[in-house]
C-alpha cells in the first residue's frame, strides 16, 4: 500500500504545481503510442505519419519550455509576495520560453524526418540536418539548466542540499517507475501468453510508452521541484561514505599512473582522457551531493575532494596535446578542449565558493549553458570553424608542396579533407566550395589510395528511400523482403553468400536470384570517395529496379552494406529492403 500512497502524493503534487507540462508531455507520450510501429505511416504516402510524430516530438519540446515556466512561476510566488503571474514581462516570458521550445523541436523533426524537407535542401541536407540538432540540442540543455536553477532557487537550501535532495528524491521516485514497468511488462507478457498474442498490436510498447508520460515523467518532475522531505540515513550513507571511498580510490590509481609516468617517461595513453572525463562527471556529481548532506570530519576531507582532481586537468590536457598536435582539431577532441576550459572555469568558482562560504555553484547550470553556446555557434570559434581552421593548414600545406609531398602528408591532408567533411559544418562547407576547386577536391579524393584510414578501416554505407506507388501490371506476384545477411555485430564472420547470385527470401522460401556485386561495387566507391555518410549519394544508386536472375526485377527501398578493407571478402554484412515482382 505504501507503493500506492506514493504514487497518489506524485499525481496530487503533479496537478497541482506541473499540470500542464504534465498533460503536454502525456500528449506527446499517447501520440507515440498511436502510432507505435508506424502505425498510420503508410497513409497518404507518409505524410500522417510524419505529422503524428513531428507533433508528438514538438510536443515534447513544448512541455519542457512550459516546465521551465512553471518553474519560474513556483520560484517567484515564494519569494515575491508581490509577484505578478501574469503581467506583460512574465507573460511575454512565458510566450517566449514556449514558443522557442516548440520551435526547436519542431524543426528538428522536419529537417531531420521528413523527405520533402530533405529534397528541398538538396546536397545542402546534411549540413541542415547538423544545424538543425545543434538548435534542438542547446535549447534543450537552456531549458534543463534554467529549470532546475529555479527548483533550485525555490527550495531555500544551498545547491549542494538542494542537489543531494533532488538526487535522492529522483532515485525514489524513478523506483516506483521501475517497479510499475516491470509489473506492466509481466502482465503483458501473461496476456500474451495464455490469452491472446498482441505482438502484431505492439502492446507491450504502447504500454511502456504511455508509462513515461503517466508515471515518470511526474515522478522526474516532483523529484527535482520539491524537496522538502529530509535525507534517508541509507541515502547518507551511500552519498557521503560509499560514493566518495569509490572516487577516492579511483583517484589513488590516477595518481599512481601519474607516478608511472614520471618513472618511466611515457606519455599517457588515449583512453587516459576518457577515463578522467568519467571520473570528473562522476566526482562532480558526488561531492556536490555530499556537501549536502555530510557533517564532521568526513565534511571537511569531502571540501577538498575538488582539490585533489585539480592535478588531473594537466594529465588531460598532454592526452589532448598529443592527439591534437599530430592531427589536428577533430568534433572530439574540440570537445576535449571545452571539457578542459569548463573544468578550469568550475574549479574556480568552487576555489571561490571554498573561501568565501558563498553559495555559487549554482553558476555553473550558466557556465554550461554558455559554453554550450559558444561551441555550437559563437562566431569563429565554435566547433565547426575551429576544426576546418586547423585542419585546412595540412590541406594547404600538402598543396604548396606539390609534386614534393611525401605519401604520409597526402594521407594527412585526406584525413584533414575527411574531417572537414564530417565535422566542418557550414564553415567547413565554405571552405571546400570556395577555397578549393573542383580538381584540388578530386585529386584529396584520390589519396584515399594511400591514406590509412581507407585501406584499414571498416566501412559502412545505408541506403534509404520511399517506395510510394508501384507499377504491378505485368507481374503476377508482389513480394516484400526484408533480410539481413552476415552479421551486423560480428565482422569476424564471412558473409556466406555470392553476391553475384544472392538468393532473395520470402520468409525460408527464395524468390528470386540477384546479382548485387555491381550494385555493392559503387557503394564501396562511394566509401572511398569519402561520401558514404551523406545517404541521398547512395539512395540515388537503388532508383532503379534490378533484374533478377530468373525473372522478374527487384525495387530495393533500403540498403545497408558493412565491411572491412583488410580482409579479402571485405562485405561482412548486407541489409536489403524492398520488393520482388515476379
Amino acid at each position: 500500500m505504501k507503493i500506492v500512497g506514493e504514487i497518489k502524493n506524485i499525481y496530487r503534487e503533479t496537478i497541482k504545481e506541473h499540470f500542464a507540462s504534465a498533460a503536454v508531455f502525456m500528449l506527446a507520450m499517447l501520440i507515440y503510442a498511436v502510432n507505435c510501429g508506424g502505425t498510420f505511416n503508410s497513409f497518404y504516402n507518409g505524410i500522417l505519419g510524419d505529422i503524428l510524430n513531428g507533433s508528438a516530438f514538438s510536443l515534447i519540446g513544448l512541455s519542457l519550455g512550459i516546465l521551465l515556466c512553471e518553474a519560474f512561476y513556483l520560484y517567484k510566488k515564494n519569494s515575491d509576495s508581490q509577484y505578478k503571474p501574469f503581467n506583460a514581462k512574465t507573460t511575454a516570458f512565458y510566450i517566449i520560453a514556449s514558443l522557442v521550445a516548440v520551435l526547436a523541436f519542431g524543426q528538428n523533426y522536419l529537417v531531420v524526418n521528413t523527405d520533402f524537407v530533405k529534397e528541398f535542401l538538396g546536397d545542402k541536407s546534411t549540413l541542415y540536418t547538423g544545424l538543425s540538432a545543434d538548435i534542438c540540442v542547446f535549447t534543450l540543455i537552456t531549458l534543463l539548466c534554467l529549470s532546475i536553477f529555479f527548483f533550485y532557487k525555490r527550495s531555500n537550501e544551498n545547491f549542494e542540499g538542494y542537489a543531494a535532495k533532488a538526487f535522492c528524491s529522483l532515485m525514489k521516485a524513478e523506483l516506483v517507475y521501475t517497479i510499475i514497468a516491470i509489473g506492466s511488462a509481466l502482465i503483458v507478457f501473461a496476456f500474451d501468453e495464455l490469452i491472446f498474442d498482441t505482438y502484431r498490436l505492439n502492446l507491450s510498447e504502447r504500454v511502456q510508452i504511455l508509462l513515461i508520460g503517466l508515471v515518470q515523467f511526474p515522478c522526474a518532475v516532483i523529484a527535482l521541484s520539491r524537496t522538502k522531505d529530509s535525507i534517508s540515513q541509507f541515502g547518507k550513507i551511500v552519498l557521503t561514505y560509499v560514493l566518495t571511498i569509490l572516487e577516492s580510490i579511483a583517484f589513488v590509481i590516477i595518481y599512481g599512473y601519474i607516478i608511472k609516468i614520471l618513472i618511466t617517461w611515457k606519455f599517457p595513453s588515449n583512453e587516459a582522457f576518457s577515463i578522467l572525463t568519467g571520473l570528473f562527471a562522476a566526482g562532480i556529481m558526488i561531492w556536490t551531493m555530499a556537501l549536502g548532506c555530510s557533517q564532521g570530519f568526513i565534511r571537511k576531507y569531502i571540501r577538498i575532494m575538488p582539490f585533489i582532481y585539480i592535478p588531473f586537468i594537466i594529465l588531460q590536457g598532454m592526452c589532448l596535446y598529443m592527439r591534437v598536435s599530430e592531427y589536428g582539431f577533430t568534433k572530439s577532441r574540440y570537445m576535449g578542449l571545452a571539457l578542459i576550459v569548463f573544468e578550469i572555469v568550475y574549479f574556480g568558482i568552487y576555489t571561490y565558493r571554498f573561501f568565501s562560504e558563498k553559495d555559487i555553484i549554482s553558476s555553473v547550470l550558466f557556465v554550461i549553458i554558455i559554453v554550450a553556446f559558444i561551441m555550437l555557434f559563437f562566431p569563429k570559434i565554435n566547433m565547426y570553424s575551429v576544426v576546418t581552421a586547423s585542419q585546412r593548414a595540412v590541406i594547404e600545406k600538402c598543396f604548396k608542396l606539390g609534386d614534393d609531398a611525401d605519401n604520409a602528408l597526402k594521407s594527412r591532408a585526406y584525413e584533414a579533407f575527411h574531417a572537414i567533411k564530417k565535422d566542418g559544418g557550414f564553415a567547413g562547407n565554405k571552405y571546400l566550395e570556395k577555397k578549393l576547386s573542383d580538381e584540388q577536391i578530386d585529386i584529396l579524393r584520390s589519396y584515399s589510395d594511400i591514406s590509412d584510414d581507407s585501406s584499414s578501416d571498416t566501412f559502412y554505407v545505408y541506403s534509404d528511400r520511399n517506395v510510394d506507388k508501384i507499377d504491378v501490371s505485368d507481374y503476377d506476384e508482389l513480394y516484400y523482403i526484408n533480410k539481413n545477411y552476415g552479421s551486423f555485430y560480428d565482422e569476424s564472420l564471412d558473409l556466406n553468400y555470392d553476391l553475384e547470385m544472392l538468393p532473395l527470401y520470402n520468409g525460408d522460401e527464395v524468390i528470386g536470384i540477384v546479382n548485387l556485386q555491381p550494385l555493392a561495387d559503387k557503394f564501396i566507391e562511394l566509401d572511398k570517395k569519402d561520401l558514404s555518410m551523406e545517404s541521398e549519394h547512395a539512395s540515388e544508386l537503388i532508383k532503379e529496379p534490378i533484374e533478377l536472375m530468373d525473372g522478374g526485377i527487384l525495387i530495393i527501398s533500403g540498403l545497408d552494406i558493412r565491411g572491412d578493407y583488410c580482409d579479402a571478402d571485405c562485405i561482412k554484412y548486407i541489409d536489403l529492403r524492398g520488393y520482388v515482382l515476379k
